[in-house]
């Protein structure tokens, strides 16, 4: 769980080499993800209910089944990923739902550590012109090829998604979007050189690369964005064409043709933001603490935003970092190593510019002034009103603390350090709810050709018989000891064979397109009471996703309204975790679940320290 970085050498392939040469991703076989299908969904039913699953899923295994999966295994013959483009589609460019505050994931930054919030003049231009230039770097290490190749056990990471980071948009078109790569390494030709700057309702244009392919310093960038505030502050409050990107992407889709009819230059326009390099947000937003900054870094100032942007870097009035990330095209794990990057090089250069202070006589930035008419203000209007209403209905929580780490994990060898915390969120929500919930955790696949991830069921058979016996006075601390180290296994296994291919939700996700692709009716596996009890069709409850250890970490809002999203990230003394609910949902609780899950850890490190008769409060 988690990947090493291998330090790239002369003698070692470049960042994009030998792809080609990763094994496909694997089809499983019908039976054990049949198997594996009805192990997971019990612990959601009940006895007669799981007769009847066990009937439906027979059923499908030996008929439908068998002659979907034999067209399944034709299609993997003609594609090292049978997946991808499927996943892409389904998971991502067929939803008509607006992306921001939804699909996108956002990120608070920690530089507020050595940053601390302020308003001074000059602090926003002064931090994001170091933030910036530090993007650039990683994104000419992509160009050359340099960034180390990931490996993780041994295996080499497919490194395909990070053509994704850099120029990379999200395209609304009417019933399924598309995306556009502008990224090319150096040995493909000329690649983009601009980054655009959202401020005051306006946008511009900026050369982050000269002529001569070299990095505009820091300083450099600092007067290029200072010019930028004065500018934009200057002509008033602009029109805020970013925020049709958090419309609807039918609206967005229609809009985004309209704007083009009107005018060949806001054609051009639009092809400027859409092969930039990343978009760098100045927020009219002030947050002044971790948690205020979090919700900003998943909604957004939609009136300086472009949420299809592949990466987004938001500096606050405050002078607060961080990130908004279109999920479409790459996952979590790739932007991760990018910020991670970013920040520890920020901390190695003590937050300040060491290098030369002269500044070249530059170009000014360049103002892209839409044409819009009378019907798009009116749609701009519409979807900022209906952004800010989403925007006030997500509870976010950050906790950075000591209560677990690696260190601490250390003392307990039985258990596998993520695996400690998804128990811990089991129990946090059986003590909250009485009862169990469907949950998701993101497994890794990149030691495929194109692969991105794995659906780990991480609510088990094991687990549930774990959380209840926490609360069942009859039983022991050394059993529950026991019946903690015996989920801990059957998670990592879960997790293990979501890694070589052998998960079950990708591939009954394979299987449910077929059905539709051919036109049959829908087998009655995907209509069962189980399928949505389990999570399956973007059902579950619980949403999670640990980042390793790491120094930035980010979220996500949950997956349906009466669910929790979790994030983690956990370093060599400190676990890092923001969590999400929507405040639309009664029944939910983001605080005693945050506090809940704190004494989940305490309680669970007690159990694995000694075994005394124990009772649950």
């Amino acid at each position: 769980i988690g990947f090493l970085f291998t330090q790239n050498t002369p003698a070692m392939e470049m960042t994009f080499d030998g792809e080609d040469k990763l094994p496909s991703l694997p089809v499983p076989d019908l039976g054990q993800t049949c198997c594996k299908y009805l192990k997971s969904v019990e612990p959601f039913l009940t006895e007669d209910e799981l007769v009847e699953t066990e009937k439906v899923v027979k059923a499908f295994e030996v008929g439908i089944g068998k002659e979907l999966q034999e067209k399944l295994v034709e299609r993997s013959k003609s594609s090292k990923n049978w997946l991808e483009e499927w996943w892409e589609n389904v998971a991502y460019l067929g939803s008509r739902t607006p992306t921001a505050g939804r699909s996108n994931i956002g990120g608070p930054g920690l530089t507020d550590v050595a940053w601390v919030p302020q308003q001074e003049r000059g602090t926003r231009c002064m931090r994001s012109s170091l933030m910036a230039y530090e993007m650039v770097k990683f994104y000419l290490s992509l160009r050359s090829e340099t960034l180390g190749v990931h490996v993780h056990a041994g295996r080499r990471l497919c490194m395909n998604q990070f053509r994704s980071l850099f120029a990379c948009t999200r395209i609304p078109d009417t019933g399924m979007d598309r995306i556009v790569r502008h990224f090319k390494t150096v040995s493909q030709g000329p690649g983009p050189k601009h980054i655009i700057v959202m401020c005051n309702g306006h946008i511009y244009s900026v050369d982050a690369i000269s002529d001569d392919d070299t990095q505009l310093t820091p300083p450099e960038l600092e007067k290029q964005f200072a010019w930028i505030e004065h500018h934009a502050a200057s002509l008033g409050h602009g029109p805020t064409v970013g925020a049709l990107t958090a419309a609807d992407r039918d609206t967005w889709a229609q809009a985004r043709q309209h704007i083009i009819k009107l005018n060949e230059k806001n054609a051009k326009f639009l092809e400027i933001i859409e092969s930039s390099l990343f978009s760098l947000t100045f927020s009219s937003h002030c947050p002044m603490t971790q948690e205020e900054n979090a919700l900003c870094s998943l909604t957004g100032d939609a009136r300086n935003h472009w949420f299809d942007k592949s990466v987004t870097l938001i500096c606050s009035e405050s002078g607060m970092f961080a990130d908004n990330l279109d999920h479409s095209p790459a996952d979590a794990m790739v932007s991760v190593v990018l910020f991670d990057t970013i920040l520890s090089q920020l901390a190695k250069n003590k937050y300040e510019w060491t290098g030369s202070m002269a500044v070249r006589d530059l170009e000014p930035p360049r103002h892209l002034d839409f044409e819009l008419d009378h019907e798009l203000h009116r749609t701009i209007s519409h979807a900022l009103a209906e952004h800010d209403k989403l925007s006030a209905t997500i509870d976010v929580r950050v906790h950075v603390s000591n209560e677990y780490s690696k260190k601490k994990a250390k003392q307990f060898p039985t258990v596998h350090i993520d695996s400690f915390m998804q128990l811990a969120i089991q129990l946090t929500y059986y003590r909250l709810h009485q009862k169990v919930a469907s949950t998701y955790e993101t497994g890794m696949t990149r030691g495929f050709y194109h692969g991105r991830t794995e659906t780990v069921r991480s609510c088990t058979l094991a687990s549930t018989k774990w959380v209840k016996a926490m609360f069942d006075p009859s039983c022991t601390k050394h059993d529950r000891a026991r019946l903690l180290t015996d989920a801990g296994k059957a998670h990592l296994g879960l997790m293990r064979a979501a890694q070589i291919g052998q998960g079950i939700d990708r591939h009954l996700l394979g299987l449910q397109i077929l059905a539709r692709q051919e036109g049959l009716e829908m087998p009655e596996i995907f209509n069962n009471k189980a399928w949505k009890a389990s999570g399956g069709g973007g059902t579950f409850v619980l949403s999670t996703s640990f980042l390793g250890d790491i120094s930035s970490f980010g979220g996500f809002t949950p997956m349906v309204e009466d669910g929790y999203g979790l994030c983690y990230a956990i370093t060599s003394d400190q676990l890092k975790f923001m969590m999400t609910s929507w405040k639309t949902c009664l029944s939910t609780d983001i605080v005693a679940f945050r506090d809940g899950l704190l004494k989940s850890i305490s309680d669970m490190q007690s159990v694995l320290l000694d075994s005394d008769n124990h009772t649950m409060a």
